[in-house]
């Protein structure tokens, strides 16, 4: 697959911002509805995948913190990043154990092969394919050898803005599962398990675990 160019264009980055205020201004309303969900078997999954005791764990799109907090009951040192300030607020109160910044998955400020397992539920959601690749270039290069990759994603066929009944607005970009398996392999990355069933929220998903040979 030829490297992503430009990526960041005008409009592009305008709806990314708008999913942003969207959950910026509808927190407790995202709190409401997914806090509760629980991914345990994805989570033993992952990190049944690995060779070693992971030791440091980073939450791309970490949303509320639910799912840092879960990973801290094993691993002690739990990163999360995300765009929105009102979800950050709230991860902080959530997963107090955790460390929390204020970062672009595209562009990582976390150092090269620095991190044992990348965990990405649901938060390629607003990028679009250019944007994805990026970021998932970037979680393939924080990863240390032998570290594994777990990305979710909604499945379907093109793009779409979504309301919810949440509050605001946000837009959403889909790959079918085919489409997306390929995209990782293509970029570098080693897939290891796939599933491509119903998700726990809304329609079908693309899950994988995958390790990075040679990231593109």
């Amino acid at each position: 697959m030829a490297a992503a160019t430009n990526p960041n264009t005008p409009a592009i980055e305008s709806r990314l911002a708008e999913s942003i205020r969207s959950y910026d201004q509808n927190v407790h309303s995202y709190i409401g509805r997914y806090q509760d969900i629980d991914y345990r078997e994805f989570r033993q999954q992952l990190l049944g995948s690995l060779d070693y005791p992971p030791r440091s764990l980073l939450d791309v799109g970490c949303g509320t913190g639910r799912d840092a907090k879960a990973f801290n009951a094993s691993i002690p040192n739990v990163i999360g990043i995300d765009l929105s300030y009102g979800l950050l607020s709230a991860a902080k109160g959530i997963a107090r154990q955790a460390h929390f910044i204020h970062a672009d998955m595209r562009k990582l400020p976390i150092c090269s092969a620095s991190i044992d397992v990348v965990w990405s539920m649901a938060s390629l959601v607003h990028l679009d394919s250019e944007g994805t690749i990026l970021a998932l270039r970037e979680m393939g290069r924080v990863l240390r050898p032998g570290g594994s990759l777990f990305v979710s994603v909604p499945s379907g066929i093109g793009s779409e803005w979504r309301e919810d009944g949440l509050g605001g607005r946000r837009w959403f970009y889909y790959f079918q599962p085919s489409q997306f398996l390929r995209l990782a392999n293509n970029i570098g990355f080693t897939i290891e398990w796939t599933d491509t069933g119903p998700g726990v929220t809304r329609g079908q998903w693309t899950t994988l675990i995958a390790r990075p040979v040679s990231l593109g």
